[in-house]
């Protein structure tokens, strides 16, 4: 009988172990996903910082593709004609 008692104290300490080393698993599983996600959110703020930069550029550049383009005479003109394809009117 105490053999049995022992037998099955190991085993619960067993099992108890192992919960613990799988709790101690998915804790690390957390702390990494959350650290990938930490990593993705800066990437992200730096991608959206880059795409404003990128259409700030673009506006500037249609503004002085239209202004460009609103000179007059043979300058406009021949503008107008380079940048036919670039900006709708």
């Amino acid at each position: 009988m105490a053999e049995a008692v022992e037998r099955h104290r190991q085993v619960l300490e067993a099992e108890r172990d192992a919960a613990r080393a799988a709790e101690a698993g998915e804790r690390e599983k957390a702390r990494v996903t959350a650290l990938e996600a930490q990593e993705a959110s800066m990437l992200a703020r730096a991608a959206q910082g880059q795409a404003t930069e990128a259409t700030e550029r673009a506006e500037k550049a249609e503004a002085a593709i239209r202004q460009a383009k609103a000179l007059p005479g043979i300058k406009g003109r021949l503008v107008r004609w380079l940048a036919g394809d670039v900006l709708p009117d």
